[in-house]
């Protein structure tokens, strides 16, 4: 079997199918084993490609579960004392997310 060009480039049909997946899983945060499999497809098609998630994204669910991270609901929140510095802890599986902000105001 013979490799044939395509005009239509891969990555850029995985860049689209990375969003769609985040967006999907947004829309359904309230069923978190929907949103767990469309953040693990998403990532599982950003490692096969090699395509880097976005800074939003990848702040935005839990790196062991897969679950979204959204405060209140699957996620606590704390500011640390200096204030550059935001810990998310997933109540699902007890992981800590350390985010490090520019100084707030």
């Amino acid at each position: 079997m013979h490799k044939h060009k395509s005009p239509i480039n891969l990555s850029t049909i995985a860049n689209n199918r990375i969003k769609i997946l985040f967006d999907t899983a947004l829309l359904n945060a309230e069923d978190l084993d929907y949103s767990a499999h469309c953040i693990s497809e998403m990532r599982k098609i950003s490692s096969h490609h090699r395509i880097k998630l976005d800074k939003i994204m990848k702040e935005s669910f839990c790196r062991k579960c897969n679950n979204l991270l959204l405060p209140g609901k699957t996620a606590k929140v704390r500011v640390l004392k200096k204030g550059n510095e935001i810990v998310y802890k997933c109540t699902i599986c007890g992981t800590e997310k350390h985010i490090i902000r520019g100084i707030m105001h």
